[in-house]
């Protein structure tokens, strides 16, 4: 009986025990679910790092930062700036360029008395000559050294140039005014200007320099002729221009050379040429026949040795043969002034004589 229960006993307890084991095995599902709702809920744990991208954007304000690290550099060029304004004092060596008054070095302006040299303007001057483009001399071609002549020619008594005059033909000469009137120029202390002294026959033996290669020119200048007097050489080309806006004629009537009539056009700086292939005896004109006024005197010679007064009454001759010489002198308004002056000279030597005219001879 006893066995029995033993017997009975062991399989009730093993299903007993398998009872309790499915109780067991059911208790323990429910731990499953509850391992199962933790792993449910962990993936709604990474919602916290998506949000961790927002953390990722706050590299934006490091990228904000380097906008200072520019702005610091566009600064420090401020300080290269500085060494620009360094070199104006390395400008300040303008006082170097003060050669500017290097170039008011008037002395060069002091050339300008070059037209008071027109004692030595052999060829001829005007008083009236404002244009430094105009010529107021002719190279005659006498050489340096041998002998000097020279003097001066007044007026004895009173006399007074001669007084400027209106123009009434051409639009053009209207609208300068009042004219110079050239053909009686008296200067300081009475000096009488246009005189021509020449000397009247080369000596024998005495060899003339050649003919210079330079032209003379006559010009017509503000409706005057420019200059009012000047000599030139024989086989010497003369040119005849115009500086005026209006056309001009010239009419020249020599005794021993060819006529010339031609109209000189507007602004004509080339010229027409003439040529004179003898000598004259006296000074020739020229004159305008468009304005009547307009005139001129120039005197082709065969030698260098002749001179035009200046507007004080001055002239000179030089590189003279040394010996016995005789000149001549002769004005527009007189004619000969005189037909005959002697003049010895020696070698290097300077001979000096002073001329006078009467006034009463100068009146037109």
């Amino acid at each position: 009986m006893t066995r029995l229960l033993i017997t009975l006993s062991l399989p009730s307890l093993l299903v007993c025990g398998l009872l309790l084991s499915g109780c067991g095995g059911e208790s323990k599902a429910p731990q499953s679910t509850e391992v199962i709702s933790p792993a449910a809920e962990k993936p709604a744990e990474p919602e916290a790092p998506a949000e961790e991208p927002e953390a990722a954007a706050e590299p934006e304000a490091p990228a904000e930062e380097p906008m200072p690290e520019t702005t610091e550099p566009a600064t420090e060029p401020e300080p290269e700036a500085t060494p620009e304004s360094e070199p104006e004092p390395a400008s300040t060596p303008e006082p170097a360029e003060t050669p500017a008054p290097a170039e008011t070095t008037e002395p060069a302006e002091k050339e300008e008395p070059a037209e008071a040299e027109e004692p030595a303007a052999d060829a001829g001057q005007s008083a009236t000559d404002e244009d430094a483009s105009v010529p107021v001399s002719v190279t005659l071609g006498a050489q340096p050294g041998g002998t000097t002549f020279k003097g001066r020619v007044t007026v004895q008594g009173t006399a007074t140039s001669a007084s400027p005059f209106d123009a009434s033909k051409d639009p053009f000469c209207i609208d300068l005014g009042k004219l110079p009137d050239d053909t009686l120029v008296v200067g300081e202390g009475g000096g009488i200007g246009n005189v021509f002294v020449w000397l009247r026959k080369v000596p024998s033996g005495v060899d003339v320099p050649a003919v210079p290669e330079e032209p003379a020119v006559l010009d017509n200048v503000k409706c005057n002729f420019l200059p009012h007097a000047f000599a030139m050489r024989v086989g010497q080309p003369l040119f005849v221009k115009n500086a005026d806006n209006t056309a001009h004629n010239t009419r020249i009537s020599p005794v021993r050379n060819n006529a010339f009539n031609q109209t000189i056009g507007p602004n004509d700086r080339t010229g027409v040429e003439v040529v004179y292939s003898q000598e004259e005896l006296v000074p020739i004109k020229a004159q305008c026949d468009i304005h009547p006024w307009m005139g001129n005197f120039h005197f082709p010679v065969n030698h260098p040795w002749v001179a035009v007064t200046d507007k004080n009454g001055n002239f000179e001759i030089t590189g003279l043969p040394a010996g016995d010489l005789e000149f001549r002198m002769w004005h527009e308004r007189v004619g000969y002034v005189e037909r005959s002056i002697e003049v010895t000279t020696t070698e290097g030597e300077t001979v000096e004589k002073s001329f006078e005219v009467d006034a009463s001879k100068l009146a037109e």
